[in-house]
């Protein structure tokens, strides 16, 4: 069970990554085209 929350905090921190970098990337965008 322990290994089952670890995979589960592991995927749900690249997920906030991933999201988080994506939004940072479009603010970026827009901030250069306005």
């Amino acid at each position: 069970m322990n290994a089952d929350r670890a995979e589960a905090s592991g995927t749900y921190l690249a997920c906030y990554y991933l999201r988080s970098s994506i939004v940072g990337y479009l603010i970026g965008f827009v901030f250069h085209y306005f």
